[in-house]
């Protein structure tokens, strides 16, 4: 069966409402991301912790290059890849940095609404070694 003008006019504006609902509901969440917050989805599965009920929750990006590469980066005992601009929640952060035969350096960092990046460029210092001539 044809459908009749007013019909067809009928299910274009009713498609055109949804895809203009969903462009601004993205559009939303876009902008909160680039104002600095994410949508925390752990709460909608813990509903009994109150230190998650926050449903918009501010973020932080930890962004680390480490020259020679490194073995390990530990970022509050975590794994964390070189060059790897990651997101973190606001807080304080030890980040420490391993490679044999190297120097092992170890920093704190806080991430907080007004400071909310951190990159660093670390050169790792060779140990010394003794030798006696």
């Amino acid at each position: 069966m044809i459908p009749s003008y007013n019909q067809e006019l009928r299910t274009r504006k009713n498609k055109n409402r949804v895809f203009w609902t969903i462009v601004f509901v993205f559009a939303g969440f876009l902008y909160l991301f680039f104002q600095g917050y994410y949508i925390n989805y752990n709460q909608l599965f813990h509903l009994d912790d109150e230190s998650k009920k926050t449903f918009l929750k501010p973020f932080g990006i930890v962004d680390i290059h480490v020259f020679p590469s490194p073995d390990s980066i530990k970022i509050n005992d975590e794994n964390y890849d070189n060059n790897s601009k990651t997101i973190f929640d606001l807080g304080h952060y030890d980040i420490t940095i391993k490679k044999d035969g190297y120097l092992s350096p170890h920093f704190s960092v806080d991430i907080t609404q007004k400071n909310p990046f951190y990159a660093d460029t670390v050169n790792l210092i060779r140990l010394p070694e003794y030798t006696s001539t």
